[in-house]
């Protein structure tokens, strides 16, 4: 054994000796997590996104491994020049290895055991999922390096806690800003993936910089920096470039060009009676397009309106009364008809630019980004229990929930897996049902991120012929295949003609 092995399980002793308590503390709230997610109830996938189940616990564990990386890293500090193992034949070598052992002992490895418990417990055998655990481990990685450097950085355990705190207080305050900037459920939304990627490069530059050579001033030089430029990557990176990388690196099957145009389709009573507000003026643009595959789904990246007097108004994100306001467009199947008409939804929170925009034809400029999906086979399942539904994990339906009117009934599926390939799937052959329940926006992290079971909570309402409680419901996985920028140009479009207007109910409609 060298001297370096052995003065670094030296050091590795002397803080598990020292620090015992704290490790003991995390150890237990990890395992209050593994319990919550073993015993978790059916369809409690819902919870994580309004604050309940064990979303608190995904926040506050990493804080906790956080709290007790900051006390192992100052049982030996790398600030100021009085340390004592300094003057030891010592050097920086044994001290980060040392430090690694805590980390990968006390933290990473109890993840790992207690993330294979979790998939063991439901259902799932762990030696099948080696990759999919090890991927875990580097997610947890890449929010551990940042506080190593944060700890290597600060003089004590106290200026951790205040450097921590003054973080996590300003996300929390900005977190409706900086989470919806994009809208509520923006998939091809890359910029937590490249900011995290920033983050783990700046904590390692300062972490090794600190460590070999203790240059303190410079290392927290670095380390601001990295986080404003992390914050401001987040904060002002555009909608269009976000998308443009997404589609880059998730480009569609070569097909045919996709191209669009206005339609003639009128929009029926219950999609007037879905957009009309009296308050503002409202615009249903039928939309016809070519080239599409059975299921797409379309997000609005960019929407430009040019007025007959040559003034530009764009569509921001978020909104603000004085703008124009657009939304997600889906085609595919629908959850009423089986087939859904699509339509560019524009809405003029100001009296002034509706007026200027109405007065004359309009040059419509915009950009969709699609997203497209392959069906696979579908799956009975079972009335009672689980089902193994491939590509999707274990399945099971509530089935049908009465939602107060005689025709329409809801749906509630929930598939959970290791590595869930598609949250989108179809259900009973015909209703298009993607990700989970959602009932508006949540500061709470939609998914468990360090459980290694992901679930989708699909919702749908379908048709009068809507399948009894007796009738066996099936599902089959709608895995993306690629995405694709879609741009379009309407010259000379008169937005009169697609006013939403008070809808009067048809006397043959109940």
């Amino acid at each position: 054994m060298t001297i370096t092995v052995r003065l670094a399980l030296q050091i590795f002793r002397k803080d598990i000796e020292r620090l015992w308590w704290a490790v003991l503390l995390t150890l237990l709230l990890l395992a209050v997590f593994a319990f919550q997610e073993v015993s978790r109830p059916v369809f409690a996938y819902a919870n994580y996104s309004r604050g309940g189940g064990g979303a608190w616990l995904n926040l506050a564990l990493p804080f906790a491994w956080s709290l007790l990386i900051a006390l192992v890293i100052h049982q030996d500090p790398l600030t100021g020049d009085r340390q004592f193992w300094v003057s030891l034949p010592c050097g920086w070598s044994p001290l980060l290895a040392a430090k690694a052992i805590f980390i990968a002992v006390c933290i990473q490895l109890p993840y790992l055991c207690a993330t294979a418990a979790i998939l063991l417990a439901k259902g799932f055998n762990p030696l099948e999922h080696i990759p999919h655990l090890f991927w875990k481990q580097l997610i947890l990685l890449a929010f551990i390096l940042p506080a190593v450097a944060v700890a290597a950085v600060v003089k004590n355990v106290a200026h951790f806690l205040l450097v921590v705190i003054t973080i996590a207080g300003g996300v929390i305050m900005m977190s409706n800003r900086l989470n919806f900037a994009y809208g509520p459920d923006t998939w091809w939304d890359v910029r937590w993936v490249i900011t995290l990627l920033i983050l783990v490069i700046g904590g390692i530059t300062v972490a090794a910089l600190q460590f070999v050579r203790r240059c303190t001033l410079h290392s927290r030089a670095i380390g601001v920096a990295v986080a404003a430029a992390a914050f401001g990557f987040y904060s002002w990176l555009p909608r269009d470039m976000s998308a443009a990388i997404r589609a880059a690196f998730s480009p569609a099957p070569a097909g045919a060009p996709i191209s669009v145009t206005v339609g003639s389709l009128a929009p029926t009573f219950f999609e007037l009676q879905r957009y009309y507000n009296n308050r503002r003026t409202t615009i249903l643009i039928p939309l016809q397009f070519s080239g599409l595959d059975p299921i797409v789904q379309l997000d609005q990246i960019s929407l430009e309106l040019t007025s007959a007097g040559g003034e530009h108004y764009e569509a921001q994100w978020p909104h603000s009364s004085n703008e124009v306001r657009s939304q997600r467009i889906t085609t595919g199947l629908d959850m009423h008809s089986g087939k859904l008409p699509p339509f560019q939804w524009l809405e003029l929170g100001s009296p002034e630019i509706a007026k200027r925009l109405l007065n004359g034809t309009v040059t419509i400029n915009g950009r969709f980004l699609a997203r497209f999906y392959k069906p696979g086979g579908p799956t009975t399942l079972r009335s009672v229990g689980r089902t193994d539904v491939p590509g999707l994990g274990y399945c099971l339906s509530s089935g049908p929930l009465p939602t107060g009117r005689v025709f329409d009934m809801m749906l509630t599926f929930e598939c959970e897996s290791p590595e869930l390939t598609s949250r989108e799937m179809l259900a009973n052959g015909g209703s298009f049902l993607r990700d989970r329940i959602n009932f508006g926006p949540s500061r709470y992290p939609e998914d468990p991120w360090l459980s290694p079971l992901h679930g989708g909570i699909s919702a749908n309402s379908v048709a009068k012929d809507a399948p009894l409680p007796s009738r066996r419901d099936t599902v089959a996985p709608a895995p993306s295949i690629g995405s694709a920028i879609i741009d379009y140009t309407f010259p000379g479009v008169d937005l009169n003609r697609f006013l939403v207007r008070q809808p009067v109910r048809p006397e043959s409609e109940p």
